[in-house]
């Protein structure tokens, strides 16, 4: 599962960068569990 989020923040990464956009902030949050994806650590919380 890290490995999929991981390519998708680099996917939207470099479609901002393309679209001389910047990120600023994003997160990631599973509805059923209303957890995060806590990028650092790599996992739920």
């Amino acid at each position: 599962m890290k490995e999929q989020i991981d390519e998708l923040f680099d996917e939207i990464y470099r479609t901002a960068e393309i679209r001389n956009c910047v990120v600023d902030d994003m997160t990631l949050t599973n509805d059923a569990t209303n957890q995060g994806w806590k990028e650092y650590d790599g996992g739920w919380q």
